[in-house]
């Protein structure tokens, strides 16, 4: 047995909980009580159970507690219960198995309780609507955490059925045996990346293999084990002949993540030193020169068996360091900064409130969720003409969006109208939403249920679909997103959910309405419920319904261009619509793929692959990321902020709801920390500031510090005066292809300069970087006519 841990000196340590999403060098969001101890939840008749974590991953046999902090709500499946409390006082039991219920909301003046199995049998037989709960805090120390589990595979040899050779559920141990660099598996599962016997590191997939250590990579059920036991600096031993890992936490885990922070921050200010980044060095050696000395404190605690001290200076070294790296990354004053958000503010107030977190964030653009369920959040006209509910009752008596723009502009925030397309329903609110209440013959049927009178949902997830063969229903949607655009000051429009779902069973395909069988028949003289796959114009059929989508999304980008030339129509394909990203190109002005990897490098290969069609296009791409939404640390977030940005012209968090006060705070001292004008939106005003960006660089930076010759410095500053004179008005649209040609000539002189040894190669590389995203957003604008 490779036994990798090293002991405590003493056999009591502390219960360390924060199990899921503990990234790379550590973070999450459960409370600091949470993490030194166990927690218990003590029900009305005096029975207690310990809280296994808070805002983390339920896991079996799991008791976890959800609190604000940690979204609208649990997000869980129906296997389990849970109880929603207010002011401490349960006031709902939803018991999964038994009734269907799941995902319970999170009350703002409450918390919700929630368990699987045991915990879950616990929950039924203690807790019940209308009695007091409470939390007791601090009740008994735990000894070390320690958790084992069986290794499906070591080092698997091709061929391979999945990538990497990791199968469904599996939980597979890659060492410098496998004689590869990397796992080599995708994106679909969770990595820890082991060194000396500590984690030092997690992905989603196709991690670096450590030449003195190894990856466990798990998908499944395994993936969730590594998420609910794992953390950075927990130490790991493999038991070969026993096939099985084992995972120990305790009071050293803190000390090592506190170490690999600061060696991180360390790193990176000596890099942005050397690479003469212009970024607040003075402010992160400040930080990483308290958290040397509080690292030192942790470090003799720990040798006097201190354990509580040792994690709490430990902690509070680990985020000083994480502050120290913020500080060193550049902030970019030409990118799209945008988060996706749907509305829950009951008044104007609240919305004020909401803006000025996302201010703070950074953020330049928020993708507000105008139309879901088939609701506005405003009062429209044009649902009332077609004798459809208005407006969401949730927002009755005032227009959320009119006031969310409003308040937006006053932060510098342009508002995107998000919209879910041809969703337009869902089967847990009861009804089939007021587009079908009022015109159920717009629905677009699933094969198997084209004998039912009623509109009747898709059969895996309870959604209603839009017909958009029906023209009446088709043109409902064209004059609704007509209407936003006409009737607020939109800066454009995002696209969701823009084609049928494409399940693998062919019993379930769409769409079988009647008015797309009948349009069908009357072409090629078959009725489509009558064909198989098997027959010859099935293809034909399944294409037919592809063109509809088609049509209608080039229907509807023309309908915005004709409200609004200068909208922005963005379009956010799922992994299924890849293969519609070539079709839909010229009725796109900006690519927003869903890059969804709890890693970077996930992020960046997710956004390359789908952006790579699209060259010379003219199409700007921004990343989507979903690390907030699944409660990924904060220092994570950051990280794919930095991968989106080697790929893309900006980044789209999904959603805000879940951004916590860390997160926020991170994005203000790092990537986000300076304002930035988006390029999608007003793409010469965020040329202009590049280009002026360069020149204020050059003053203050690269010419005191010789990284550039004073003569070069003047030439390239007149180069860019001339390029931003030129853009300073309005141009013909051809015109825009001379910019291109300016950009271009400066940064050949760039080249010519560094091989003359004039500028420092590190210098010129990152000017010639920002020429080519001058140049990419100029092509933008020239292509999509949108200034």
């Amino acid at each position: 047995m490779m036994v990798l841990r090293r002991k405590m000196k003493c056999g009591v340590s502390f219960m360390i909980m924060l199990a899921m999403v503990l990234t790379i060098f550590g973070g999450g969001s459960a409370s600091v009580k949470a993490a030194l101890q166990n927690d218990y939840i003590k029900a009305a008749n005096g029975e207690t159970h310990a809280i296994n974590t808070f805002n983390q991953l339920r896991g079996a046999n799991q008791l976890v507690v959800y609190t604000p902090d940690f979204g609208e709500s649990t997000g869980n499946n129906r296997w389990g219960v849970e109880a929603v409390v207010e002011n401490d006082v349960i006031t709902d039991i939803r018991n999964g198995p038994v009734d269907g219920t799941a995902d319970a909301p999170i009350p703002a003046n409450g918390y919700v309780i929630s368990g699987h199995g045991t915990a879950a049998d616990w929950i039924l037989a203690n807790l019940h609507e209308n009695e007091k709960v409470e939390i007791l805090y601090d009740v008994i120390l735990e000894p070390v955490k320690t958790a084992t589990t069986a290794i499906t595979k070591i080092d698997p040899e091709p061929p391979y059925e999945f990538p990497g050779g990791r199968g469904v559920n599996e939980l597979v141990l890659y060492t410098p045996d496998y004689g590869q660099n990397s796992t080599g598996t995708n994106q679909y599962g969770y990595e820890i990346v082991v060194k000396d016997g500590i984690v030092i590191g997690t992905a989603g997939g196709n991690s670096i293999i450590p030449e003195e250590g190894f990856v466990l990579s798990g998908h499944g059920t395994a993936k969730n084990w590594l998420l609910m036991n794992t953390q950075v600096g927990a130490e790991v031993s493999i038991d070969r002949e026993a096939m099985t890992v084992t995972v120990t936490i305790d009071a050293s885990a803190y000390i090592n993540v506190a170490r690999l922070a600061y060696e991180t921050a360390n790193d990176s200010i000596s890099a942005a030193e050397q690479s003469y980044l212009p970024v607040p060095i003075g402010k992160a050696k400040e930080r990483l020169s308290q958290a040397k000395d509080l690292l030192i404190e942790a470090e003799t605690a720990f040798e006097n068996e201190q354990w509580k001290k040792t994690i709490e200076l430990a902690k509070r070294a680990k985020q000083l360091s994480r502050e120290a790296y913020y500080y060193t990354i550049d902030s970019k004053v030409a990118e799209s900064r945008g988060t996706w958000y749907r509305p829950v503010e009951d008044n104007p107030q609240e919305v004020k409130e909401t803006l000025n977190q996302m201010q703070k964030a950074g953020v330049n653009e928020l993708y507000l969720e105008t139309f879901y369920h088939g609701y506005t959040i405003y009062p429209s006209h044009t649902a009332g003409k077609n004798g459809i509910a208005r407006q969401n009752p949730a927002f009755s008596g005032w227009d959320p969006l009119q006031v969310f723009i409003e308040e937006a502009k006053k932060r510098d925030i342009e508002v995107h109208a998000w919209v879910d397309g041809l969703y337009i329903g869902n089967r847990v609110l009861g009804s089939a939403g007021p587009i079908l209440t009022a015109h159920p013959d717009w629905n677009a049927v699933q094969r198997i249920h084209v004998e039912d009178e009623q509109p009747t949902p898709q059969e895996s997830n309870g959604y209603y679909w839009l017909d958009i063969t029906n023209p009446e229903a088709r043109n409902y949607m064209l004059d609704l997103f007509r209407e936003m655009v006409r009737e607020y000051d939109l800066a454009g429009i995002n696209l969701d959910y823009l084609r049928y779902p494409s399940p693998d069973n062919w019993l379930l395909a769409f769409n079988y309405s009647d008015t797309a069988r009948s349009g069908f028949e009357a072409e090629f003289g078959v009725d489509p419920i009558m064909m198989n796959p098997e027959d010859d114009l099935w293809e034909a059929w399944r294409s037919w319904i592809a063109e509809a989508e088609n049509g209608f999304v080039e229907d509807l980008y023309q309908t915005v261009k004709a409200a609004d030339s200068q909208a922005v129509v963005s379009i956010t394909p799922e992994p299924a619509e890849v293969e519609k990203i070539t079709q839909w190109a010229a009725w796109m002005d900006v690519l927003i793929p869903q890059a969804y990897s709890y890693d970077a490098n996930g992020v960046k290969e997710t956004i390359s692959e789908q952006k790579e069609p699209l060259k010379g296009e003219g199409i700007l791409t921004y990343g989507g990321i979903y690390s907030p939404y699944h409660h990924q640390s904060a220092y994570e977030t950051v990280e794919q902020v930095r991968a989106t940005r080697e790929v893309a012209s900006g980044t789209n968090l999904f959603t805000f709801a879940q951004a916590t006060p860390e997160t926020i705070q991170a994005l203000h001292q790092g990537p986000w920390r300076d304002a930035a004008v988006s390029p999608g939106a007003h793409p010469v005003k965020a040329v202009s500031v590049l280009l002026k960006s360069i020149k204020d660089d050059i003053d203050s930076v690269y010419v005191p510090r010789k990284a550039m010759e004073v003569q070069v410095a003047e030439k390239i500053k007149n180069k860019i005066d001339r390029i931003n004179r030129q853009i300073s008005h309005p141009l013909p649209w051809p015109a825009y292809q001379s910019v291109q040609n300016k950009l271009q000539e400066t940064r050949r002189t760039l080249e010519r300069d560094m091989e003359q040894n004039n500028i420092k190669p590190i210098v010129a590389d990152r000017l010639i970087g920002q020429l080519d995203t001058a140049k990419r957003i100029i092509m933008y604008v020239e292509a999509k006519r949108i200034r």
